[in-house]
């Protein structure tokens, strides 16, 4: 598999990611994980992203990389992450490309659904213009979000109200949080 390009604060000690990494394919071999890369694309077989589905239940943070590979909506909503209820935080990590598809990229978010359980969201990467899945407001464990190089990003609707954590960094063009929802907190 291609060596993972993450934010280094993901992989270092303390990170989010830095103990009892495991990357796909090597899951089949795993009994009881705590964190778990997945790699749109990786591999010699090209996983695609609706294998994740088959690995419920295993792990508490999971990142997602390359969602740049994932072409639609429906694609994305085959790895059911809806049904994951055991994913502490997530981290959905698009790669920089010079054919990227910003209506993709809100297209893919929409299609990734998470369970409502999730606790921390990072969005990394994502060139999207808005930032506003309609799953969002429903996470109601939801206490962190971390947007790191969005920059295409210029209004967030939907931030919900169990949010104490907000963190931003490299969202440029970012001029508006939606003021209802804000000051609901």
């Amino acid at each position: 598999m291609k060596s993972l390009v993450l934010p280094e604060h993901f992989l270092s000690e303390g990170g989010l990611l830095s103990e009892n990494v495991v990357q796909l394919p090597n899951l089949a071999n795993a009994v009881q994980l705590e964190n778990v890369i997945f790699q749109v694309g990786g591999g010699p077989e090209g996983h695609t992203i609706g294998v994740l589905k088959h690995i419920n239940g295993m792990y508490e943070k999971l990142a997602i990389c390359n969602l740049d590979k994932v072409s639609s909506k429906r694609e994305a909503e085959e790895a059911k992450l809806n049904n994951m209820e055991f994913i502490n935080c997530l981290i959905l990590c698009w790669s920089h490309t010079e054919t990227t598809n910003i209506d993709t990229h809100e297209e893919v978010l929409e299609g990734l659904c998470p369970h409502p359980n999730l606790k921390s969201l990072t969005i990394w990467g994502y060139e999207g213009e808005s930032l506003n899945p309609s799953w969002l407001e429903t996470l109601t464990n939801l206490t962190t979000i971390d947007f790191d190089l969005c920059c295409n990003i210029t209004t967030i609707t939907c931030i919900p109200p169990s949010i104490t954590t907000l963190k931003f960094s490299g969202c440029w063009e970012l001029i508006s949080l939606q003021d209802s929802l804000v000051a609901s907190k």
